[in-house]
């Protein structure tokens, strides 16, 4: 039991969150590039009038990431946590 408890692969555990965030067009493609440098998730994305996106982030990941998204789009975008 021990060897196959050793074999199994190891995965970090960390706290995720569900945020939402919703971009215009102009500041999608960086947008996307800032959530991956922060390795969040994008579980869905909705095409209207803006980019709307659902994703999962490590929690320690969140502050930066708002920071980066407010810097970007001179305060007009951050996340949203649904709840």
């Amino acid at each position: 039991a021990k060897a196959v408890l050793e074999a199994l692969p190891r995965v970090e555990k960390v706290e995720k969150i569900s945020a939402r965030l919703v971009l215009p067009y102009e500041l999608y493609a960086r947008g996307r590039l800032l959530i991956e440098e922060a390795k969040g998730e994008i579980e869905a994305e909705e095409f209207g009038a803006q980019v709307t996106l659902r994703l999962r982030l490590r929690l320690d990941r969140v502050e930066g990431l708002d920071r980066a998204l407010q810097e970007l789009s001179a305060g007009r975008v951050g996340l949203a946590y649904p709840g």
